[in-house]
């Protein structure tokens, strides 16, 4: 068996029946409707610096991400963070997002502020020991160069 020849005929079928994470048509999970804190990123305006307010958002997730308590399962309030449209390259990105324990009624919530497609995070997710941590409407899009354009999400 010629084992290039293998892969790729694999990788055709892969593409042409399409993968997906959840049954087209199935019920969705609904999260509810937790009590949120807003983290705004922005990475064309943005500034680590600011609160992360929608008038003063940071520039990087992994400012936004550093902000949520960790080590701790949130109660009360989780933490939607809210990304602005536009391209995060990979050095806005965190380099592993661990230990932050949201809970059903506090979850963590990364979503793309402008809907699906508006955000494209160019590099990895590497989610380690999290709970409750919801990805809504992100592209994430390695690369070519970049550690050979897999494993977009690690969890």
């Amino acid at each position: 068996m010629n084992l290039p020849r293998a892969i790729a005929a694999t990788m055709v079928g892969l593409v042409a029946t399409g993968v997906f994470a959840q049954t087209p048509g199935a019920a969705r999970y609904d999260i509810g409707s937790p009590a949120l804190q807003y983290l705004w990123v922005n990475p064309a305006t943005g500034d680590d610096g600011n609160s992360g307010a929608s008038n003063a958002p940071l520039e990087t997730l992994t400012e936004a991400w550093n902000r949520i308590p960790s080590d701790t399962t949130l109660t009360g309030a989780g933490y939607c963070i809210r990304l602005m449209p536009g391209d995060y390259p990979e050095e806005a990105l965190p380099v592993w997002m661990d230990s932050r324990f949201g809970a059903a009624a506090a979850p963590v919530i990364l979503q793309a502020a402008g809907g699906p497609h508006s955000v494209r995070l160019h590099g990895y997710l590497n989610i380690h020991e999290c709970r409750y941590v919801y990805l809504l409407d992100l592209d994430v899009v390695t690369d070519p160069g970049y550690g050979g354009g897999g494993n977009a999400l690690h969890l």
